[in-house]
């Protein structure tokens, strides 16, 4: 499988994951499904770059204006996706979902056994950050 441009940013994304003690493998996995590495996307909702953080959040979470500068917009993504983890007990799987929907978005009870509605997503990273740690960030 393509990885995009991870090379280009594969410094930024081990900084950020490492700041917010997360696997840098889920944080390409998260950056390819997301934008495929394509730092000027924005999405019909509005989210933007890398990480496709929607402006809203971004203010929320206190980041950098700017979330077409790749740095800002890793580093940003990875609070937020620390936050969603963190919310969940630990829980990628609910945190990868409320990452992709909102945290309103996901299903109301951490404690629920059931798969989030949009399982197709988290399982698209998943798969990714399984290609990422296998064969690494080329």
């Amino acid at each position: 499988p393509k990885t995009g441009d991870c090379a280009r940013y594969k410094s930024e994304i081990l900084e950020a994951a490492a700041r917010h003690g997360l696997e840098p493998e889920l944080v390409m996995a998260v950056i390819q499904v997301e934008s495929g590495f394509n730092n000027g996307l924005k999405s019909r909702a509005g989210a933007l770059g890398l990480m496709q953080v929607m402006p809203g959040t971004a203010r929320h979470m206190e980041c950098d204006d700017d979330m077409y500068d790749a740095e800002e917009n890793i580093e940003c993504g990875c609070r937020v996706l620390r936050k969603y983890i963190d919310a969940y007990d630990g829980n990628i799987v609910y945190g990868l979902s409320a990452y992709n929907a909102g945290p309103g978005n996901t299903n109301p009870s951490k404690n629920e056994s059931k798969a989030p509605f949009n399982f197709k997503y988290v399982e698209k990273v998943l798969r990714w950050r399984n290609v990422f740690v296998k064969s690494g960030c080329n």
